[in-house]
């Protein structure tokens, strides 16, 4: 690569107030959508419809496991812990005491129990979790798992809601939405257990159905839990970071990075990869229970969803083409969000449908664009790399179940290293650029 050993540089967020409200206001759109689809998917009137209509609305159903729905709330989740981990960032900027900086690494916390709602949204722990030996072993009532499980929950909500009076109180309406959030979230195992209850007492079990209305009151307090808690985060950076520019309000943030960030990025996906074959060799299954989710579909899932972001950030940040073409990141962060889709919606798994034709199309798209960035981009590793995210993501397709999601992740792994080796030549090339970093943050310190 040639480049200087003391080479850091610098990430710098840029971007208007009114595309931030743009990005909120997206999210609530998306909100809707899901809540619509999860209604519209419960609806007689759908049973005569064609088969593929039928199961193009059961993937917008927010009350179904290992489909697009469930991807989009996990990803909401994931999208709130990166912007909690930035908020530490900005926060830790200005902490001159160690009092302070104590205090504001609680943030670190916040953003660890997002990734954490993040994973379970699409492994489903929380359905399961009381239930399981571990916790069953800690007491001697069949229920104690579940309220071993709610009291670690209550005492989660309490801290997180105190952190947020301390923090936010100059702040009334970052504060409002974020009690807000925290409190639909906490009453989302209430309403489960109400729903259980009814299930339980109902004259027929066999028979008996959620009401709608509580099904989407369900549904949606937890969704709009996200979006509150979104909300609040990105308020409370335009609290902090709004600068006018040329006679518009911006938010401009810059963090400083590390020389051996590659190092930490490396570190972390074999991490992760570790992590990935421990959950999945660790006996979470319950028997009897077939409503579960798959965890291992979080980490290829992730890793592609950071890869999109990641797109987005070169497409935004460089606005010479420098030699590049230029259009080739935003056709990047389409196949990037597309297979982040496939892997958190199980479209792996389809052999039957027009399901099952996405794997081939996904692959001939990374063949192409994989191929157009082997010639663009420059270096002989990076090459290697982009050649080596093409090649495991060809055996995903050939693998089945796990076997499928390790290749999937070792292939986008590949990618992401890419990027960052792409990210310092560009630096190279073009000093004192703003750079619009919404989701990028893992190796900032």
């Amino acid at each position: 690569m040639n480049l200087p050993k003391e080479q850091t540089g610098i990430f710098s967020v840029k971007i208007s107030v009114q595309n931030v409200y743009r990005i909120c206001l997206g999210v609530f759109c998306c909100n809707l959508f899901f809540l619509f689809g999860t209604w519209l998917s419960k609806q007689t009137f759908i049973e005569s419809a064609k088969f593929s209509v039928q199961l193009i609305i059961v993937l917008l159903d927010l009350t179904n496991e290992n489909i697009v729905a469930s991807w989009y709330a996990s990803m909401l989740y994931f999208s709130i812990a990166i912007i909690a981990f930035l908020c530490f960032l900005i926060d830790n900027q200005h902490s001159e005491t160690l009092a302070n900086k104590v205090f504001n690494s609680l943030w670190i916390i916040i953003s660890a129990i997002f990734f954490t709602l993040s994973f379970d949204e699409m492994g489903s722990f929380h359905e399961v979790i009381g239930e399981t030996a571990l916790l069953k072993k800690l007491g001697d009532g069949i229920s104690t798992g579940w309220y071993l499980f709610y009291a670690f929950i209550a005492i989660i909500g309490l801290i997180m809601l105190l952190f947020f009076f301390v923090k936010f109180r100059r702040y009334k309406i970052v504060l409002s939405l974020s009690f807000i959030g925290v409190i639909l979230l906490l009453s989302n195992p209430l309403q489960e257990q109400y729903e259980m209850s009814s299930w339980q007492n109902a004259p027929n079990p066999a028979t008996w159905k959620r009401p709608m209305l509580f099904l989407l009151i369900e549904e949606g307090s937890e969704i709009f839990a996200s979006f509150f808690l979104f909300v609040s985060f990105i308020v409370y950076l335009l609290k902090k970071r709004t600068v006018s520019s040329v006679g518009q309000m911006f938010i401009k943030m810059e963090f400083a990075l590390s020389k051996h960030f590659l190092g930490y990025q490396v570190f972390t996906l074999i991490a992760l990869g570790i992590l990935m074959q421990v959950v999945y060799h660790f006996p979470w299954t319950i028997s009897g229970r077939s409503d579960t989710g798959l965890p291992q579909n979080w980490f290829p899932c992730i890793a592609s969803f950071s890869a999109f972001i990641i797109c987005l950030y070169f497409d935004f940040s460089f606005k010479k083409k420098m030699g590049f073409l230029r259009s080739i990141y935003i056709i990047l962060a389409f196949v990037c969000l597309s297979t982040s889709i496939y892997f958190g919606s199980n479209m792996y798994y389809y052999d039957t449908t027009f399901i099952a034709k996405i794997k081939f199309m996904l692959f001939g798209a990374i063949i192409l664009i994989g191929t157009i960035a082997i010639l663009e981009f420059k270096g002989y590793i990076i090459r290697v790399l982009i050649l080596g995210w093409i090649t495991f993501f060809a055996l995903s397709i050939y693998c089945s179940d796990f076997n499928a999601t390790v290749c999937g992740y070792v292939s986008f792994s590949f990618l992401l290293i890419a990027f960052l080796l792409h990210y310092k030549r560009l630096l190279l090339l073009k000093e004192g650029y703003h750079y619009i970093v919404l989701f990028f943050p893992f190796f900032l310190i």
